[in-house]
């Protein structure tokens, strides 16, 4: 069990803090900078016309949808594709660029007027035509599809960080801190693949490495399974795989030729990679006892069943397609999974570290994780308020952050000037 109290001096904290080394801060710089691109780009897509669904870069139809949608309502499921709009053929561009004029053809339809588009659909080897209402990304749509997604990025950042900081050399700690940043590389630029385009590969990259991260994370938690431990190289043989597809994935993009239709089959894999680690997790944990059975309880209800749920809606998916109503549940509840992570690691030291947790970095982490709820809650009833959404942001994320500090030093200023004697004596639990 890690010691809650103050840092001090201790050589367990020095040596932790120093061996976190620089793999935490190019991490967090990178989340940083992916961040700074996906969100704002993002808040320009709210109250954006689309044609009745959102799509791909390639025009394919994307379950990342709200199912009141006209899309969503005429059957249309990922992988259908769309192939013109108003008599504009989109199979005569280059993939690349497909999603990106589909989008310009609806904003001027839209913008003289009209409230449908007429489109192509390819479905297998037929086609079909039909009419879609051009809906608006309203501010529940956008929180769903967009604000949840980077809220479960960030918490994935924050604990892939925590790990790394806390035990940078455990092997546990470095296969989660590579889970961590595959996801939230996957979450971050989920929403800009079906909207802005300007991250894709980005987001293949993310998405090609998350099946491989979440096989061995299975295998290694909360300690290396018999078959890890007889094949260890398998880590570094599904980190080589998940690179070798990102580049099969991400170059053909790049050159403006056809994507693989590997990677209409991928969710698949994703799916099938979660309910591996569901199923691996929930035979491992009926034979742990003791303290490694502890520490499965503590990951039990928040991991398996969001886990689960989004495995079987991707496994399935190119073959029948996804529900938006398990997306309404799966995408927020993937929250949970890296709280309950940090949950495990302060509760039963998770990483084996045995650090002394600092009450400031622990104030700091909480600190962010109530910014950030802070700035969606302002920003959404500033937005209901009738503030338009961009300004909305900027001035809930200006407070948030001034608001968070504020409190963090009050907080601090308090417990040495009222409560010296705590502030000098914080007995170790």
């Amino acid at each position: 069990m890690p010691i809650l109290g103050s840092p001090g001096r201790d050589r367990t904290t020095t040596d932790t803090t120093t061996r976190g080394g620089w793999p935490v801060y190019a991490i967090g710089v990178l989340a940083l900078a992916v961040a700074a691109v996906a969100v704002p780009g993002a808040i320009d897509w709210y109250g954006q016309p689309v044609a009745g669904v959102l799509v791909g870069p390639n025009a394919v139809v994307s379950g990342v949808t709200n199912s009141s949608w006209d899309g969503p309502r005429q059957g249309l499921h990922f992988p259908d594709r769309i192939v013109a709009i108003e008599n504009i053929r989109l199979d005569d561009l280059p993939p690349s660029e497909r999603g990106r004029r589909l989008s310009q053809i609806v904003r001027r339809a839209a913008s003289s007027g009209a409230s449908q588009v007429t489109v192509d659909l390819r479905r297998g080897a037929g086609e079909r035509r039909l009419r879609l209402a051009i809906e608006r990304l309203d501010g529940a749509t956008w929180w769903l599809v967009a604000g949840a997604l980077f809220f479960a990025g960030a918490l994935f950042v924050m604990a892939g960080l925590v790990a790394l900081w806390a035990s940078p050399r455990a092997p546990l700690a470095r296969s989660f801190a590579l889970l961590a940043s595959a996801a939230a590389l996957f979450w971050f630029t989920l929403f800009d693949y079906h909207t802005s385009y300007r991250l894709v590969p980005l987001f293949l990259i993310g998405f090609a490495l998350l099946p491989g991260a979440i096989c061995v994370l299975a295998l290694r938690l909360p300690d290396d399974a018999p078959l890890l431990r007889r094949f260890p190289w398998l880590e570094w043989a599904t980190t080589v795989v998940g690179i070798a597809v990102a580049l099969y994935f991400a170059v053909p993009f790049m050159l403006g030729r056809s994507m693989p239709h590997l990677l209409e089959l991928w969710s698949s894999v994703l799916g099938a990679s979660l309910l591996f680690f569901v199923l691996t997790f929930v035979v491992r944990y009926l034979h742990a006892q003791g303290h490694r059975r502890d520490i499965l309880r503590a990951l039990m209800v928040a991991m398996a069943p969001p886990l689960a749920a989004l495995g079987l809606v991707m496994a399935a998916e190119p073959l029948v397609g996804r529900s938006s109503y398990a997306d309404v549940l799966a995408y927020p509840a993937l929250a949970l999974v890296p709280i309950s992570v940090a949950f495990a690691f302060v509760r039963y030291d998770l990483w084996g570290s045995r650090v002394l947790l600092s009450r400031l970095i622990t104030r700091l982490v909480i600190g962010a994780f109530a910014c950030m709820l802070a700035i969606g809650a302002g920003t959404a009833l500033a937005t209901e308020l009738g503030v338009p959404f961009r300004s909305a942001a900027i001035a809930a994320t200006a407070s948030g952050v001034v608001a968070a500090v504020l409190v963090l030093l009050a907080l601090h200023i308090a417990e040495v000037y009222v409560f010296p004697s705590r502030a000098g004596y914080k007995p170790s639990i």
